[in-house]
């Protein structure tokens, strides 16, 4: 399913909203980009108000780390009271929902600013707001092995298994993380530090994640995983070897959806030269055993 299609069924499975809406053809009054005209048979000489059109850019915005911004314009008529409640519903609707469109990565909304708006429309005075929201991307950190992102990951899980976590579990169309908290793991920066005839050693900062809205659970999540990395000093690899926690840093008042509330420093090697098995030549099966 598209990104246009989570964002439409979501609106309009979510009763707060729908109910509220004007019927076209039947169903909520909800439209991506272009709204029908009023002579068109859908509206049924109905009011068609309240109605939302949605439309979304995704263009990268370097500054408000975002992948692009959705727009979301409800429109009321001049003498309707519940236009305010439908702004919160939407900003409310739209908050700690991962929504995971087919062979992307999931997305996430942040709310970014409203402005209010009025114009004619055939006589009547029409209110509206336009409602932005940031549209934030978490794609795979999968890296190469030795992986330092899956290694923590699976870390993660093995410590919350009833945690949602990305890039490890499959997501479904919605994850809603005020149901299930979320983690996820980013790579900030890596850098070669010393190297040996046969290891080259790697310090890599990742950032940390823990997308919950629950204040007070989130913190004891943050402080829990923080001390379990520090008591355990490491976590293992896929291929076995050990990734030290050289840094830990945790912060409680970092936003959890565009900058991660733990910032780990690991260390780990690369080996340049692969171990070979022992190979014999020159020996006869009959000669084994004398």
């Amino acid at each position: 399913m598209t990104l246009k299609k989570l964002i439409n069924g979501w609106f309009v499975n979510n009763e707060s909203i729908a109910s509220k809406m004007a019927k076209y053809c039947g169903q909520p009054a909800i439209f991506h980009k272009i709204i029908p005209d009023d002579k068109q048979q859908g509206w049924n000489g109905n009011q068609q108000y309240p109605r939302i059109c949605y439309t979304y850019d995704m263009q990268v915005n370097k500054e408000r780390s975002s992948v692009g911004m959705l727009n979301v314009a409800l429109y009321c008529d001049r003498s309707s009271t519940i236009i305010y409640d439908l702004e919160d519903e939407i900003k409310r609707c739209l908050k700690d929902v991962l929504m995971k469109p087919d062979n992307e990565a999931p997305y996430c909304f942040t709310w970014a600013r409203t402005d209010g708006f009025e114009f004619d429309s055939a006589g009547a005075v029409v209110q509206g707001v336009d409602i932005r929201f940031d549209i934030l991307e978490y794609p795979s950190q999968e890296t190469t092995d030795p992986d330092p992102i899956m290694a923590m990951l699976v870390f993660i899980k093995g410590q919350y298994p009833d945690t949602v976590v990305i890039g490890l579990d499959t997501l479904e169309e919605y994850t809603v993380a005020s149901e299930k908290p979320v983690f996820y793991c980013r790579v900030e920066n890596m850098e070669k530090g010393l190297e040996t005839n046969t290891v080259v050693w790697m310090d890599c900062k990742i950032g940390i994640h823990v997308i919950y809205p629950d204040a007070q659970i989130r913190q004891k999540m943050i402080a829990g995983l923080t001390n379990k990395l520090s008591l355990d000093g490491q976590v293992k690899m896929l291929d076995g070897s050990p990734m030290r926690m050289k840094r830990l840093v945790a912060n409680n008042k970092a936003d959890y959806l565009t900058e991660g509330q733990i910032m780990a420093v690991c260390h780990y090697g690369l080996l340049r030269y692969k171990s070979k098995g022992i190979e014999l030549h020159g020996v006869e099966n009959e000669n084994i055993g004398g």
